[in-house]
């Protein structure tokens, strides 16, 4: 696993790991919280990486944990592959959740063709980390999407015991005891969560969209109300919720940060959010707001007091998680990837840095060798990208910090070139984006020589 440093301007923020799309691995999902360690999944691309439309996938899934002194723990890995052709297709996928004491695994696998249509199964395993995970979930069905929703709280995780079917219902199992318990039907709906003795979910669709709040104890529903346009929640262990909604494709812009609890079963505005997470703890809720162009990672108190955590600026952020005292984040790097980050919430506010990458190279010699020429370029923070060479060959790039060079397969015909006169006059035209996004092209002239 290849770990670099990205230059954060506040030293409070310990970066975990960088993670990079091909040659990879990237991030996959993450960071959770499990105690004093960050979670994370990351995949590794083994064939159809370099292609805009492969016709064939495969990739090695893993889930990596990390302490406070950056050891870095493997705690799951699997193969995955896709295969499609025409109107036919056939992939798997994997997400996780992870707490101190319990690992869960969700594994989806989706086909389909012309005749028969779509099918899919989902497999189920949660336990303790580094252990035979019990198998809680294995089904199949036609037309079935791969929705399964799960949710951890410590050792105990809530789940339909059969998702393939049309019949919404839940159990809660303790994962230490394997003691379970099945909530009164109809139970279970989108953006399920658990805590303490509550479990929450979004009943329905559109308009018609409920939050649903399940006392465990009362083994009744604590409180309803409508949660149209509801696209993220997370429940506190007092029962009280917090959500963002708005519209997907502009999330930020029409995004609204909401609050119920049992004591105000109706929905609180408590002004603008970015439609994209949300967590809370002890009352405080943390979520991403926004100004125009810029993003800040933000805690919100129960008396309604504003405070910055992460001041992003215009650097892209990911996702984040908040537990406790402890806040984990993901940011865009200079490489094209994410990096992960943790703090206190005592540390804040912090600074996620520039958003400047410089990618400088030369005119002058390529060196090729085997047919593959290789280009030198200087990025102190790491740069991402596309590198082409006109009429001869292109490669997309991810370069870490202290990494130079890009290595460019040339089409045959440039090949065959090259080795009957020796040397070739070529361009070559880099194209960059910053952690912001924004794109940046140059081209020199290069001379590619035969080595």
């Amino acid at each position: 696993m290849l770990l670099a440093a990205l230059f954060v301007a506040a030293p409070a923020a310990a970066q975990v790991v960088t993670l990079r799309p091909s040659p990879g691995p990237e991030l996959a999902q993450g960071p959770q919280l499990a105690g004093e360690r960050v979670v994370w999944s990351q995949e590794l691309c083994l064939r159809g990486c370099d292609i805009d439309s492969p016709s064939e996938t495969d990739a090695v899934y893993s889930i990596r944990s990390a302490d406070g002194d950056g050891r870095v723990r493997r705690l799951f890995r699997a193969r995955t592959s896709g295969a499609f052709s025409g109107p036919n297709f056939g992939y798997d996928r994997y997400s996780f959740l992870a707490s101190e004491t319990a690992l869960a695994t969700l594994h989806v696998t989706l086909s389909g063709d012309e005749l028969e249509g779509e099918s899919g199964r989902v497999v189920v395993r949660a336990g303790a980390p580094g252990t035979r995970r019990p198998l809680l979930v294995n089904c199949s069905a036609p037309f079935f999407t791969g929705a399964a929703p799960v949710a951890l709280d410590g050792s105990r995780l809530v789940y339909d015991p059969d998702p393939c079917d049309d019949a919404p219902r839940l159990v809660v199992r303790d994962l230490a005891t394997g003691d379970t318990v099945a909530l009164p039907e109809p139970a279970g709906g989108a953006l399920l969560r658990l805590r303490g003795h509550f479990v929450a979910w979004i009943a329905g669709s559109g308009a018609e969209a409920r939050l649903v709040v399940h006392d465990l104890m009362a083994s009744a529903t604590a409180y309803s109300a409508p949660a149209a346009g509801v696209q993220a929640l997370d429940l506190d262990a007092d029962g009280t919720v917090a959500a963002v909604s708005g519209r997907p494709s502009r999330p930020c812009s029409t995004g609204r940060l909401l609050r119920y609890s049992v004591a105000a079963p109706v929905a609180t505005d408590l002004g603008p959010a970015c439609a994209t997470g949300v967590s809370i703890d002890g009352g405080r809720i943390v979520h991403l707001g926004w100004e125009r162009f810029f993003r800040t990672l933000r805690a919100v108190g129960s008396d309604g007091t504003a405070q910055d955590l992460v001041r992003f600026g215009r650097v892209r952020p990911g996702r984040f998680d908040f537990r406790g005292e402890r806040l984990a984040w993901s940011a865009r790097d200079c490489g094209g990837g994410e990096a992960i980050f943790t703090a206190r919430l005592a540390d804040a506010p912090l600074d996620a840095g520039s958003i400047n990458c410089r990618a400088r190279f030369r005119s002058g010699v390529v060196s090729v060798r085997r047919g593959i020429a290789t280009v030198r370029l200087r990025c102190p923070r790491g740069c991402g990208g596309e590198l082409s060479l006109r009429h001869m060959g292109r490669r997309e790039f991810s370069l870490l910090r202290g990494e130079t060079d890009v290595r460019i397969r040339l089409r045959r015909d440039a090949r065959v070139r090259l080795e009957r006169r020796g040397s070739l006059e070529a361009l070559a035209k880099i194209v960059t984006f910053n952690r912001a996004g924004d794109r940046s092209a140059r081209g020199r002239a290069v001379t590619l020589v035969a080595r």
